[in-house]
């Protein structure tokens, strides 16, 4: 939302995602944002099998994470089950 890309802190030699780093740290003195990310996903549980009936559920999960800095991380998250 501020700028910042997961796909900048992708190191493929080691097969990881390196933590966000702000372009601008938060500051209240110097006006800085942190970073934000809004995240949204959707998953799928299906346990019916033939004759077997272990039921079904979907799950809408959304969060909002803020980067105060590259060490400082402010998370929440909720989830919708059906």
């Amino acid at each position: 939302m501020t700028g910042e890309s997961r796909v900048d802190a992708y190191k493929p030699k080691l097969g990881l995602y390196d933590r966000i780093k702000p372009k601008r740290n938060f500051s209240i003195t110097n006006g800085g944002l942190g970073a934000w990310e809004l995240i949204l996903r959707y998953s799928n549980l299906d346990l019916n099998d033939g004759s077997i009936m272990g039921g079904e559920m979907d799950v809408v999960t959304a969060g909002l994470n803020w980067y105060l800095s590259p060490t400082v991380r402010v998370s929440s998250t909720t989830a919708l089950l059906t």
